[in-house]
C-alpha cells in the first residue's frame, strides 16, 4: 500500500516551492500506482500540473500475483482528501470485524473492530484513482514509459532531468519517486539512498485464489485459519482469507521458516541477489519452486486435509491449483546517522 506520510510530506513540499518559485512547478511523477495517481491528484486540487509515468502499458488485472488489502483510517482519509473515498467505497468491501476459525473443528469465533478498515485489491484500487486522475486538467498520464535516473541539471537552473527507458529525457522542476522500494528516483540520489535499506521478513507465505468464495462466510471481515494442536503445525503458519468484490476470495499462507522442515517441499526459493533485484517488479517478488504445479497442488491439498481438516472440507479445489510460492516479503527501512532525522525529499 502507498505511504500516506510520504504523500502529504511531498505534498506539502510542493505547495511550498509553488508559494517560493518564479517559474511554473512542472513535477514528474515516477509510477502510477495508488500512491503516484493520488498525489496527481492532490497537486491538481491546488493547481499544480503533473506527469504520472508508469512503466506498465496495461493496468493491472487481478491474477494469482495480485494481493487484497484492508484500508485503515489514515488510508481512507488520504483517499477522503483526493476525493476517492466514495468511489473506493463503493468497489471495496467494508471489514468490521476478524473470524478466528479452528482448522479442526470448524468452530467459528468473531472479533469486532473497534473502527471498520475497507478491503479491496491493489488493481481495484488503481482502477478507481486512475478514473478520477486521468480527467483532470492538471493531470498527464502516461503508460509504457519508465524512469530510468534522475539528475540535477547541468544548465545550472536549479532543475532536474529525467531519463526514461525509452532512451529520450524530460526536464523537471521537481520529481516524486512513487515507484516502490526499487524506486530509480531514489537511487538517483544518493543522499536518500544511502538512507535506504531492504530489511527481510523471516516468513514466507503461499498464495491462492478462486473464482468462487467459501460458501456461507460473510464478506463483512477478513478469516483466519489456524491449525489444531494436534497437528503439531499451529505454531508454524496460519491462512489470511479475504472475499473479493467479484465474488471470488483469495488465501495467503503465512508461514514460519519451521514449517519446512516438516514439509520441505514448501521451501522458498532463495532471497533474491541484491545486485540482480529491481529489473522485474513482481518478478523479484515470487517465485515458484520448482516443482510441478500438480505436485504443489497435491501436496497443499493433503497438508490441509491433515493440519485444518475442516477448513480442507469447504474449500473448492481449484485453490490448490492456483497456488505459487512466494519468496520472503522485503520492505524498505530508512534509517540514517544517530541524532540525524530520516528524510523522504531533496
Amino acid at each position: 500500500m502507498f505511504n500516506v506520510s510520504i504523500i502529504f510530506l511531498l505534498f506539502g513540499s510542493l505547495t511550498h516551492c509553488l508559494c517560493k518559485a518564479t517559474t511554473i512547478p512542472n513535477v514528474i511523477i515516477s509510477g502510477g500506482g495508488p500512491g503516484g495517481l493520488l498525489t496527481s491528484i492532490l497537486l491538481n486540487n491546488i493547481g499544480i500540473r503533473s506527469s504520472v509515468l508508469e512503466e506498465a502499458i496495461e493496468p493491472d488485472e487481478w491474477s494469482s500475483k495480485s494481493y487484497a488489502m484492508s484500508l485503515n483510517e489514515r488510508g481512507k482519509d488520504a483517499l477522503n482528501r483526493g476525493g476517492c473515498l466514495d468511489s473506493v467505497m463503493q468497489a471495496g468491501n467494508e471489514k468490521k470485524c476478524s473470524y478466528f476459525v479452528d482448522g479442526k473443528t470448524g468452530d467459528i469465533k468473531m472479533i469486532p473492530m473497534a473502527k471498520p478498515s475497507l478491503g479491496v485489491s491493489r488493481p481495484l484500487l488503481v482502477k478507481c484513482i486512475e478514473k478520477i486522475a486521468k480527467d483532470l486538467p492538471h493531470v498527464t498520464l502516461r503508460r509504457g514509459v519508465g524512469v530510468s535516473r534522475v539528475t540535477k541539471d547541468d544548465k545550472g537552473s536549479g532543475g532536474l532531468q529525467v531519463y526514461l527507458e525509452d532512451g529520450t529525457d524530460i526536464p523537471a522542476t521537481h520529481i516524486v519517486g512513487a515507484d516502490g522500494k526499487w524506486s530509480k528516483v531514489r537511487q538517483s540520489f544518493p543522499s536518500l539512498n544511502s538512507q535506504a535499506n531492504l530489511a527481510y521478513c523471516k516468513c514466507f507465505g503461499v498464495l491462492m485464489v478462486c473464482e468462487n468464495a467459501v460458501k456461507g462466510w460473510s464478506d463483512n471481515g477478513t478469516y483466519i485459519i489456524v491449525p489444531s494442536e494436534e497437528s503439531g503445525s499451529k505454531q508454524d503458519f496460519y491462512i489470511i482469507a479475504s472475499t473479493l468484490i467479484n465474488g471470488g476470495m483469495s488465501l495467503a499462507m503465512v508461514c514460519t521458516n519451521r514449517i519446512s522442515e516438516k514439509y520441505p517441499w514448501l521451501r522458498p526459493e532463495a532471497d533474491p541477489n541484491p545486485k540482480d533485484i529491481g529489473d522485474g517488479g513482481w518478478k523479484d517478488e515470487t517465485g515458484m519452486e520448482k516443482i510441478s504445479d500438480t505436485d504443489l497442488s497435491d501436496n497443499l491439498e493433503k497438508m490441509f486435509q491433515d493440519d485444518v481438516p475442516a477448513f480442507h472440507a469447504i474449500l473448492n479445489k481449484d485453490f490448490y491449483k492456483s497456488a505459487k510460492i512466494t519468496r520472503r516479503s522485503s520492505w524498505l527501512q530508512m534509517s540514517t546517522e544517530e541524532g540525524k532525522d530520516v528524510s523522504y525529499s531533496t
